[in-house]
């Protein structure tokens, strides 16, 4: 179950730090500071180049906390709380009032390039109040995921980091077939050459219900509610079949998803592509 949450990000595979921009020697650096696996001591303390204006290292500086992470041998800093804001201690502040100031540090005095292959280069996650609208988002990175995180805006507590194994979107193509029951289609697969049915397909809410009607069945409802006051004409009246309005011999290819509560595939749209093979639905099933 996904509680209730204002605000979900992105959480990358990676090394947990904490980052300091401070004033060491003469210096203004950004030191980078390994946690352990159980996230209670330093295991490793390092200085890295980072693009960043001075004034970050102000005094008592500003620190974050995050995970560093590479892609294409170019470290990344992903920055995912802070403590410390130019001189300025904000630890109890809300999470909504930390990213505010998160956004003024990017806006202002950090810089997301890199000079040198060994620069790491700062940013933020990928965040979203919809939390279906996330999940599409994450499906092409160019990195892997640890979790999706959630948050509250008001209240400073342990957040809720959902699996990355939950978030996959598992699509396969079936042949798509109506039948005379309302919302029931079945969905038809090839396994060595011959057309079997797999299962029936998930229809969880009243606009797929709509979708599929539009595509198999004759409703004039559908298109205009105000059809339901309009009476049957004669025809229609006194043809009693009870297919009248399906159309039985209509199958589609249509691209589907695996709904893991369920265990069941709902049709999504449409396509012009080849069907999904048996193994691999199996496969994505287990």
């Amino acid at each position: 179950k996904v509680p209730s949450s204002n605000f979900y990000l992105t959480i990358p595979k990676g090394k947990k730090y904490f980052t300091w921009f401070r004033r060491w020697k003469k210096w203004n650096v950004c030191i980078f500071l390994k946690l352990s696996n159980n996230k209670r001591h330093i295991d490793d303390i390092k200085i890295y180049n980072v693009c960043f204006d001075n004034r970050l290292c102000y005094k008592d500086g500003t620190i974050f906390y995050g995970t560093l992470f590479t892609i294409k041998k170019q470290m990344f800093y992903n920055v995912e709380n802070i403590y410390y804001s130019l001189n300025k201690d904000i630890t109890q502040y809300t999470q909504k009032d930390k990213w505010v100031e998160i956004s003024k540090i990017f806006n202002k005095y950090l810089k997301q390039k890199s000079n040198m292959q060994n620069d790491v280069v700062f940013g933020t996650p990928i965040i979203s109040e919809d939390h279906e609208k996330i999940k599409r988002k994450i499906q092409n990175l160019p990195y892997e995921l640890y979790s999706i995180q959630h948050r509250l805006f008001r209240r400073e507590i342990s957040f809720f980091n959902e699996s990355n194994q939950n978030l996959i979107i598992r699509e396969a193509n079936f042949f798509v077939k109506t039948t005379i029951r309302p919302d029931i289609y079945d969905l038809l697969i090839m396994d060595n050459g011959s057309i079997e049915k797999h299962n029936i397909a998930y229809i969880p809410d009243y606009k797929t219900s709509v979708f599929m009607n539009s595509l198999f069945r004759k409703i004039k409802e559908n298109d205009n509610l105000d059809l339901l006051e309009e009476s049957d004409d004669e025809e229609e009246f006194e043809n009693i079949s009870i297919d009248k309005f399906v159309n039985l011999s209509t199958t589609h290819i249509m691209k589907c998803v695996y709904n893991k509560k369920y265990k069941l595939w709902q049709p999504m749209k449409i396509v012009n592509e080849n069907i999904t093979t048996k193994q691999e639905i199996l496969k994505m099933e287990i």
